[in-house]
């Protein structure tokens, strides 16, 4: 294995890692992302910002729906970035 194909899968372990860990606080604090934020010692924003950048949306949908919790509008990645660029 190449030295730069090792990156990439040492790379992609830690994206999925991260994922789970995100996943799991979300799913631990019932949903309530500012408390997953808390427990990641994420400020909210970061936390968004990640679940943006790992394309969680849509795993974070299923759960929603899974739990019955309330899940996010849509359009929240297009949110987060009119928030960004005020």
């Amino acid at each position: 294995m190449t030295p730069s194909a090792l990156a990439d899968v040492r790379a992609a372990a830690g994206a999925t890692a991260e994922r789970d860990l995100i996943l799991g606080a979300i799913a631990s604090a019932s949903g309530n992302r500012s408390a997953a934020a808390r427990a990641l010692g994420l400020s909210r924003r970061h936390l968004f910002r990640r679940v943006a950048q790992l394309e969680l949306t849509p795993a974070l949908r299923a759960l929603a729906t899974l739990h019955g919790w309330a899940a996010a509008p849509t359009n929240t990645v297009y949110n987060l970035r009119a928030r960004l660029h005020r």
